[in-house]
C-alpha cells in the first residue's frame, strides 16, 4: 500500500528534474521571462509558471522550452489534458529532446494513464540511455503498468548504479513482492534500512510484506518504527500512511481501540486516504453499524487505490469485495 510514488511524491519529482536534467536555455529576447518562469516552477508557482510562459509563447509560439515548462505545470496543477496537449506540441516540434517525451510521460502517470506513460519513457530512455531520471519514472510507469520483470530490470540498473540507493531499493522491494519475489523484497526491504536506519519508508515497506506474509506482531514493530521516525516528515500523505497501516495491524491483533486512534489520526493527515475509510468501515462492521460501515466503504471507493494511487493494495481487504458483502442486500 505504500508504493513508492504516490501522486504528491510524483509532483515533487517532476520539479526537481529540472535540476537533474538542466535548466532549459529560453529564448534571448525573453530571458528575463524565461528566468521569471524556471524560478515560479522551482518555488512550486505553478500558475506563475503558465503564465510567464504564455508570455514567451507570444513571441516565439514554437519556443520548445517554453512549451515543456508550461504543460509541466499544467500537470502539477492537475489540468491534466491541457497539460498533455501542450507537451504534444513540445513532442512535435522536438521529437528527439528528452524532456518534452520524459514530461508528458509524467503527465500521463499522474493522469492514470500507465499504458501511455510507459510508451513516452521508454521512449525517452531510448533518446537519453543512462540518464537515472528519466529511468527511474520509466520504472514507475512501469510498475503502475504490472509490467513488473520489466520494472525490475530497471530497478536493477539504477541500484547497480548507485542512484538514489536507498528509495530504489525500497521500490524493487515493492515490485519483487509484487511479482511473486517475497525472499527478494525481504532482502531489498532489509538493505534499505542497513542503509538508512533513520528512513521511514523501509520499515513502511518491510512491515507490508510482514503483514501480507501473516507475521503481524513483526508488522506491528515495523510500523510503530516508521511512525517514530516519520514525525517530522513534511508529507503528509506518507505519515499519514504509517498510521493507517498500522491501524489495519491492530484490527488484525484484535485491539479496536488502537486502530480507531490510527485511524483518526491518519485522517487527519489524508482526508482522501482511502485505506482509512476502509479500516473504519472494518470497524464499524465488527461493531454491528452497518450503514455507517457501507458509507464509509463507498467514500473510500470514490477516492479509490486505482484512482489516488494507480495500483491495488499489497494487503488487507479490498473495499468493492466489502461492498459486496455487506451493503449490496
Amino acid at each position: 500500500m505504500s508504493l513508492a510514488k504516490p501522486r504528491a511524491l510524483l509532483v515533487g519529482m517532476a520539479v526537481f528534474a529540472t535540476a537533474c536534467i538542466g535548466t532549459p536555455v529560453l529564448a534571448q529576447d525573453g530571458a528575463a521571462l524565461g528566468d521569471s518562469l524556471v524560478t515560479a516552477f522551482k518555488h512550486r508557482d505553478f500558475v506563475g509558471a503558465v503564465r510567464f510562459a504564455d508570455s514567451l509563447l507570444e513571441r516565439n509560439a514554437g519556443d520548445v522550452d517554453a512549451l515543456t515548462l508550461k504543460g509541466r505545470a499544467l500537470s502539477s496543477l492537475g489540468r491534466f489534458e491541457e497539460g498533455y496537449a501542450v507537451l504534444s506540441e513540445a513532442v512535435s516540434l522536438a521529437p528527439a529532446a528528452v524532456e518534452p517525451r520524459l514530461f508528458r510521460g509524467v503527465n500521463r502517470l499522474l493522469a492514470e494513464d500507465p499504458a501511455g506513460a510507459v510508451d513516452d519513457l521508454n521512449a525517452a530512455a531510448e533518446i537519453a540511455p543512462g540518464a537515472p531520471v528519466v529511468m527511474d519514472m520509466q520504472a514507475a510507469a512501469l510498475f503502475r503498468a504490472k509490467r513488473y520483470p520489466e520494472a525490475v530490470a530497471v530497478l536493477d540498473d539504477l541500484v547497480a548504479m548507485g542512484y538514489d540507493a536507498i528509495t530504489t531499493l525500497q521500490t524493487r522491494s515493492e515490485v519483487k513482492y509484487r511479482a511473486g519475489n517475497v525472499e527478494g523484497a525481504l532482502e531489498d526491504a532489509n538493505r534499505a534500512i542497513a542503509i538508512a536506519p533513520g528512513a521511514a519508508q523501509g520499515y513502511r515497506v518491510l512491515g507490508e510484506i510482514h503483514l501480507r506474509e501473516g507475521k503481524t506482531p513483526e508488522a506491528l514493530k515495523d510500523f510503530n518504527r516508521a511512525i517514530e521516525l516519520e514525525k517530522e516528515s513534511e508529507m503528509s500523505e506518507l505519515r499519514a500512511t504509517a498510521y493507517v497501516n498500522r491501524a489495519y495491524t491492530r484490527l488484525v491483533l484484535n485491539d479496536q481501540a488502537g486502530a480507531a486512534g490510527d485511524i483518526r489520526k491518519g485522517l487527519e493527515l489524508d482526508p482522501e486516504n482511502p485505506f482509512a475509510y476502509r479500516n473504519r468501515a472494518l470497524l464499524r462492521i465488527e461493531a454491528g453499524n452497518t450503514e455507517a460501515a457501507c458509507s464509509d466503504l463507498r467514500t473510500a471507493l470514490r477516492h479509490d487505490f486505482y484512482t489516488k494511487y494507480g495500483q491495488e493494495a499489497i494487503y488487507g481487504d479490498d473495499a468493492h469485495e466489502l461492498v459486496e458483502q455487506h451493503c449490496n442486500g
